[in-house]
């Protein structure tokens, strides 16, 4: 078995978010342009849907450097999930399962300078599949059986075969045009047999100290 590259972390700190929304504003508001910074803070990227969401980063387990970050955005009784804002879900993927459901939404690693495309693109994706496969076992181990993201097929098609994403509603003209897409959970964590004990998640307060947020408290 071997080490994985990445080391991933909730982030269930204060310091831990603020990592997590930096890396953010990296990727959204310097390298794409999509967000501004969040009011009163210069290197930070959040919004409304932060406070019902779980936060993970990731850390290079050789430069130590945060080098990703997503959240997933729990469901919250007569709300609706972000995507449903631009698309929708089949009705039948979420009757009598929306407290199940949760959305994978700023999954991003920012380029680093002096890389080049093919080794950048070799880090991101290894980053990127450990960190997708960490909040698979995240749902799994806290009961969350739909998982869902609003991508463009194009990043879809950057995803193993075997994890059987599917589109499950209209397309979306949000940065592009996207779609509704189910992950599914056990197809995720199956692509890992052999890493699966090496391919997890920490809480950051563990790991590194730190007064957790009332939520993990």
């Amino acid at each position: 078995m071997r080490e994985c590259l990445y080391e991933v972390f909730v982030a269930d700190t204060e310091f831990a978010r603020t990592i997590n929304y930096h890396v953010r504003y990296q990727v959204y508001c310097e390298q794409k342009s999509y967000e501004e910074a969040s009011d009163g803070f210069i290197d930070l990227e959040r919004d409304e849907w932060d406070d019902r969401s779980v936060h993970f980063i990731v850390r290079d387990r050789e430069s130590g450097e945060w080098c990703a970050a997503l959240r997933l955005v729990k469901p919250n009784p007569g709300s609706l999930l972000p995507l449903e804002s631009f698309s929708q879900i089949d009705d039948d993927l979420l009757s009598g399962r929306r407290h199940k459901a949760v959305e994978l939404s700023r999954l991003c690693k920012p380029k680093v300078k002096g890389v080049s495309a093919r080794e950048e693109g070799r880090s991101t994706g290894a980053a990127v599949l450990t960190l997708l496969s960490s909040v698979a076992r995240y749902c799994r181990d806290h009961d969350y059986s739909e998982l869902f993201c609003l991508t463009s097929p194009s990043v879809i098609r950057m995803m193993p075969s075997s994890w059987n994403l599917r589109p499950v509603g209209p397309a979306a003209e949000h940065r592009g045009t996207r779609f509704p897409y189910s992950l599914d959970i056990d197809s995720i964590l199956g692509f890992y047999d052999e890493l699966s004990p090496a391919v997890g998640y920490s809480n950051f307060s563990h790991a590194f100290g730190g007064a957790p947020i009332r939520q993990f408290a």
